[in-house]
């Protein structure tokens, strides 16, 4: 018997955001996940009425949810995962229109949305800001999908390093 052919990146990276129990880790993470919560919450001028946004790499929605919770007027959350049905469920638990958050099963750098957002949000980080390698993908989606004067959320990081023996 063969061995089973080996998976390409893309395949073994969605197929490990595809259950549930690596999301329900995150959103258990509260500083990471309220930190967020609050952030959009706090920036109704970024997030509330008028405005679009686009979450790279959404998985279960939560930032949608909190971007529709301030008001936006549509919220595209873009993941190729198999994680979207999931996603739609939850939404429709939470009584949210599927015209106010809209789920795009796409490779972000493959997503095509019928307009531009004001804001570009994304849980891109990782682990020691750049173990899920995701930075790639938001920028991609920041160069094609943003408008001009558009921003990104987070828009900066900072990594502290120190040398030991």
């Amino acid at each position: 018997r063969p061995p089973p052919a080996p998976k390409d990146n893309d395949t073994y990276y969605f197929t490990s955001y595809s259950h549930t129990s690596i999301h329900r880790t995150m959103l258990a993470d509260v500083p990471r996940t309220s930190s967020y919560e609050r952030s959009i919450a706090l920036n109704p001028s970024l997030f509330g009425p008028g405005s679009v946004v686009v979450d790279v790499g959404c998985g279960t929605g939560v930032l949608c949810h909190f971007a529709a919770r301030a008001g936006c007027d549509t919220c595209y959350g873009v993941d190729d995962s198999n994680l979207l049905p999931t996603a739609q469920a939850i939404r429709e638990e939470n009584g949210v229109g599927s015209d106010r958050i809209v789920f795009v099963k796409a490779k972000a750098e493959d997503a095509i949305l019928p307009e531009k957002a004001d804001v570009v949000v994304s849980e891109w980080m990782g682990y020691g800001l750049l173990y899920e390698t995701m930075l790639p993908s938001v920028i991609s989606v920041r160069d094609r999908h943003m408008k001009e004067g558009g921003t990104m959320w987070p828009n900066g990081a900072a990594l502290f390093l120190e040398g030991a023996k």
